[in-house]
């Protein structure tokens, strides 16, 4: 049987592809170049640039096979998948490849890989919110949470349990697991995961009075639950707090420091070493200086390393590329004529959007410390793979609109021909 290709295997919105493309192929001299010392060290100078080129192969592989999988598909198995990373993650908690003081790596012993399924379960979560949000009619009447008055409960029991099964749970719970699971290893995804369903829930039409309620009673929870965790001495929460006060107490404040926070005020005084150093157009591809010294600029700072080795020029390139691609999404999902579609494409679009934006904010000290990579530009096999599948998703959601486009286009012709 012979496999006929069509003459434009890529279909869906141009511009992303060549964006997508463009990152991928300027990463290979990022990472080349970034990893260096490492390469020296290991012996072995072209280990970061195949295994990153693999990495490559692998999101565009993953952006052109998930163009040409349908929506309904999404429909049909995304709970499913959805409750297979859930388990994964509870997997990963308890028995995940620790790596950087950190449980957050599945081992895969076929090709002796690591990967995180929280980058996955950010693409599934999407999926199911906005499958829970499409199916309900008059969002901007929805009451997202039942009453927090005891006494409310006493006088309308049947009303607040039927907001409690049909509505809280159904739609708050896979955000509520997820970002709990992901927060015991990686709060700061944890908070972007938040931050997007937030963002989606309002998009979809749901008022502030509503948004304000949740966003309320969150905040109360999470204080609750930290407060458990620290009384608790969960091993986390000296990680976080060394990450808040390496980025708020002043490096030539003259008190006594523990060796993490020492370590955090490095990195940030060695990012600004970096940007300080670049000029408007930078050292050039392959001339840092502080490759050596700015720890982890492969991945954490990628942005800081950019900008030192091509200038405020290429930072603002970057930036512009990540707009753009979040800008093309929310065009696609206006354009498509499915609620369904229209909240993945912005959720996705969105979640790569913020996870750039948190990697670029702690690159230039506007943030404190995180663990994100930048996406398509940091060396990273899980942040590659699945940014690359939820582009490919965007662009099957692109894909078919303009099948729906073409249909429309057909219909409405043959109606002036009759």
């Amino acid at each position: 049987m012979r496999i006929r290709l069509k003459k434009n295997p890529l279909k869906g919105d141009r511009v992303i592809w060549i964006i997508m493309t463009i990152m991928c192929l300027a990463s290979l001299l990022v990472v080349t170049s970034s990893t260096a010392s490492l390469a020296y060290k290991r012996n072995d100078l072209t280990y970061f640039f195949f295994n990153h080129l693999f990495n490559v192969v692998c999101a565009l592989g993953g952006a052109f096979i998930f163009q040409y999988v349908k929506m309904e598909w999404w429909k049909r198995w995304g709970n499913i998948l959805f409750l297979l990373i859930v388990f994964l993650l509870l997997v990963v908690g308890f028995f995940g490849a620790v790596i950087n003081s950190a449980a957050r790596w599945a081992f895969i012993p076929i090709i002796d890989k690591t990967f995180q399924p929280s980058y996955a379960a950010k693409i599934l979560l999407v999926i199911v919110l906005a499958y829970q949000l499409a199916q309900r009619k008059n969002l901007s009447k929805l009451k997202l949470l039942p009453s927090l008055n005891p006494m409310d409960w006493q006088r309308n029991y049947e009303e607040n349990m039927n907001i409690l099964i049909r509505t809280t749970l159904p739609i708050l719970m896979p955000v509520a697991v997820v970002c709990f699971l992901i927060m015991l290893s990686n709060l700061s995804t944890a908070i972007m995961i938040g931050v997007c369903s937030l963002i989606m829930i309002k998009v979809s039409g749901i008022k502030w009075r509503e948004i304000s309620r949740l966003l309320g009673f969150v905040l109360v929870v999470a204080a609750f639950l930290f407060s458990v965790l620290y009384a608790a001495g969960f091993d986390r929460m000296e990680t976080w707090g060394n990450r808040i006060k390496g980025y708020f107490v002043p490096q030539t404040e003259q008190v006594e420091k523990s060796a993490g926070v020492e370590r955090i005020e490095n990195q940030v005084y060695q990012s600004k070493v970096a940007i300080a150093s670049a000029g408007i157009f930078g050292k050039g591809p392959g001339n840092s200086t502080q490759r050596s010294n700015l720890p982890l600029a492969h991945a954490d700072y990628a942005y800081a390393f950019i900008i030192e080795e091509y200038g405020i020029v290429g930072a603002i390139i970057v930036l512009i590329m990540y707009l753009t691609i979040f800008y093309r999404s929310f065009l696609i999902a206006k354009h498509s004529r499915s609620h369904f579609n229209g909240l993945i494409s912005f959720g996705l679009g969105l979640t790569v959007m913020i996870q750039a934006a948190v990697n670029m904010g702690v690159s230039v000290s506007l943030i404190p410390v995180t663990g994100q990579s930048l996406p398509f530009l940091s060396h990273g096999g899980s942040s590659l793979l699945f940014t690359g599948i939820s582009l490919g998703i965007i662009q099957s959601i692109a894909r078919q609109n303009e099948e729906e486009d073409m249909a429309e286009a057909e219909r409405i012709d043959e109606l002036e021909g009759a």
